[in-house]
């Protein structure tokens, strides 16, 4: 191989390395339980179809989990949260499910993908920062009209004082119409006066910092399952 060709061959094997993802404490808290216990809901199908995929890493390597889990009606948040912590558990990454209460910690995440419906929903905290990428995606099974709140916590540090903690929340609708790109458009277009945000991709958003300067510290939003079972995508 001749010197000249040294630094292509270099440049094209940067350009084929990925950017580490980041990692931070992620929280996510399962509620309510799969309808059709009963009885069977419109349509006679009982259960629901759930995806969840997780990565995160363990001592600087990445593990994945795929849990892609047909449940049965009455499972509660409280029992997908301890099967997905067991889960996690086989696998090496950090989880810490709250006995009977759905909420589940994770430690070193690096990404989340969702869909629940049928009756189970979910909060999901970035407890450390924001997000890097947000999108949601249209129902599959189940689909219905409601809206998708961001709430932020947020620190402003004022030069020789103390650090002004403070808060801030934006809302959009989901429609039975929405695509990804759409929500995505829309979420940039409802924080534009208080927030400073991005688009990674066309159908992804995330938030930066606030307007007046502060840093966001941590971001919050839940995945209502009862209306729809809208898909979540989260990069930490």
């Amino acid at each position: 191989m001749s010197l000249r060709a040294l630094p292509y061959l270099l440049m094209s094997a940067l350009w084929m390395v990925s950017p580490a993802a980041a990692e931070g404490l992620l929280q996510v808290r399962f509620s309510g339980a799969v309808d059709g216990l009963s009885e069977r809901p419109a349509g006679g199908l009982a259960g629901q179809l759930v995806e969840i995929e997780l990565g995160a890493s363990v001592k600087g390597e990445p593990r994945d989990l795929t849990l892609h889990v047909h449940l049965a009606p009455g499972t509660t948040g409280a029992e997908l949260a301890a099967l997905l912590e067991e889960r996690l558990r086989a696998l090496g990454i950090r989880g810490v499910a709250t006995a009977g209460t759905g909420n589940l910690w994770i430690g070193d995440a690096a990404y989340l993908n969702l869909r629940l419906g049928g009756g189970l929903s979910a909060w999901i905290a970035c407890a450390e920062g924001p997000p890097a990428s947000l999108a949601v995606r249209p129902p599959t099974r189940r689909s219905g009209a409601q809206s998708f709140q961001v709430d932020v916590s947020t620190v402003l540090r004022p030069s020789g004082g103390l650090p002004i903690r403070g808060a801030a929340s934006l809302t959009v609708p989901l429609k039975e119409t929405s695509s990804a790109a759409s929500i995505s458009a829309a979420l940039s277009r409802a924080g534009e006066s208080k927030w400073i945000s991005d688009r990674p991709k066309g159908d992804t958003w995330c938030p930066v910092k606030m307007s007046n300067g502060a840093a966001i510290t941590g971001c919050s939003f839940t995945v209502n399952g009862s209306v729809g079972d809208w898909r979540v995508d989260l990069v930490l």
